[in-house]
Parts: C-alpha cells; structure tokens; sequence
C-alpha cells in the first residue's frame, strides 16, 4: 500500500466515526454538546491534522485531491472552534458531516483519476508565500462553507416550521435565531480572511510579474464573492435583513468561492486533463 494511499485512508477513518455518530446517535436537541461529540471531533481533527502532515512530508502536489483535503481539515478544524465558542453550534453536526464525507470522497475519487506526481518541486523562498496564501485561501473558503451550512439549517429549520412539520431529520438543528446568529459572524469572518487572501494574491502577482490585476476565472470569482458578501454584511447590518433571503445570497457566495477555488483545479486537471 503506497503512502499516498495510505493518507487518504487517515483523512476518510478520520471522517467515518464522528459521521455515523452524527446519523444515528445525534438525536439531542440540547444546546451542550455531548462527550461523545468531543471525543469523535477531537478524533477527526486528530487524523486530518495528521493527514496534512503526511501530505506535506510527502510533496504537496497542490492537485485537486489535495486541494479539497485541505479543505475538508480546515472546515473540521473551524467547526470544532466554532463548536467551543458558541456549543449550540454542535447541532448543525449533520449537516456538517454529510458535506465533509461527500467532499472527502470526492477528493478520493479525484485522487485516484489525477494521481499527484512523484517528485515534487522542491520548495523555495517563494513557494513559503504562495503556501501561506494558500493557507489564507483554505480557512476562507472553511468559513464561507460553515456559514452556507448555517444559512441552509436556517432554511431548512424555518420551512419545516411554516409548514408545522413534525422535528424528523431536521429536529437537532439549531434555532433558526441561531442558525442566522452562526451565518452572519462567520461570513464576516470569512470576509476579513478573504480581504487578507485577495491583497496577498495581489502582492504575489505583483512580485513575479510586475502588475497587480489578473482577470483569470480565480480573482473574477474571488473579488466578485469579496463584494458580495461586503454588501450582504453591509445590507444586515443597516437594515436588520434575515430569513431565507440572506441566506439563499449566502450559498450564492458559497457558490462563487468554490467555483473559484476547487472549480477552476477541477477544470483545469479533470476537464482539460481528460481532453488533452
């Protein structure tokens, strides 16, 4: 068993435990989280985190597969923080997990249709910046994702209610007052993040090749994601808008960052790696 193969078996057992617990024993609808969530998270966050280190001490190929482990760490590791400053947050578990082990499978997948290279580039001096614009690029799109899965529990929560339906798979969500409280403070998170990766990717471009602007599909997207979630912020706070409109803007946001992040990877090495 090779060693790539074995990292990505660490990233799914990681993802396995704290999934079937969400599924089939998150059936509380308190706002403390229960033992069992620290410990199945602390897991998680546990093999991820070590995943990440066997990529790195591998060669990271900075391919697709790669790209969407990442993110699925840096979602799980966000969750977990989000889940010890505000513990009500715990209940959007399922909906978290669903998304994450998708996102890893997905990721297997990909690895096994785009294998990374064998020999890695050696790193540089330059390659540490463009590593930590990458790191900027991870957490943004983690928080972005957590607040989409926030905003879509809020959706999901408020239907089920005006339709007076039975709590069913929807009963452990949060509030939808919550849920809102969980969406906003994340995007805004994620906006002062995006800020930092957009100037970052500035500067990068601006050391290599002399000129700050590139209109590719990434910055197109990014920038465009950056104001829109600049005016969703602006719009709430002057006007006090909530509900499923703001949210549904939220996934639109959602939507742009991962066009612009595992989409453009996606295209440039499935899509057009299968045609050349």
């Amino acid at each position: 068993m090779s060693a790539t193969t074995m990292a990505t078996l660490l990233g799914l057992g990681a993802l396995m435990p704290l999934s079937l617990a969400a599924f089939f024993g998150g059936r509380r609808d308190d706002n403390t989280p229960p033992a069992w969530f620290w410990v199945l998270i602390s897991v998680a966050v546990a093999g991820l985190v070590g995943w990440t280190v066997e990529r790195i001490a591998l060669g990271w190929s900075a391919q697709l597969a790669d790209a969407l482990w990442a993110s699925v760490t840096a979602c799980m590791v966000c969750f977990a923080i989000v889940c010890g400053v505000r513990p009500a947050a715990w209940r959007l578990t399922r909906l978290v997990m669903a998304y994450l082990l998708c996102l890893g499978l997905a990721a297997t997948l990909t690895g096994v249709l785009t294998p990374a290279p064998s020999t890695p580039a050696p790193p540089t001096r330059v390659d540490v910046w463009i590593g930590l614009h990458i790191a900027v690029s991870v957490v943004t799109y983690a928080l972005i994702t957590l607040s989409a899965v926030a905003a879509l529990a809020a959706i999901l929560k408020e239907r089920a209610l005006k339709r007076k339906q039975p709590p069913g798979p929807f009963g452990l969500l949060p509030p939808v007052l919550e849920c809102e409280w969980l969406e906003v403070r994340l995007l805004a998170a994620a906006e002062v993040v995006l800020a930092t990766g957009v100037l970052s990717g500035f500067a990068l471009l601006a050391a290599r090749q002399g000129w700050a602007i590139a209109l590719d599909h990434k910055s197109v997207l990014s920038i465009s994601a950056f104001l829109l979630i600049g005016v969703l912020l602006f719009v709430r706070a002057r006007t006090g808008a909530r509900g499923r409109g703001l949210a549904r803007w939220v996934l639109v946001a959602y939507l742009l960052l991962t066009l612009a992040y595992p989409g453009v990877k996606f295209v440039q090495e499935v899509v057009l790696g299968r045609m050349a």
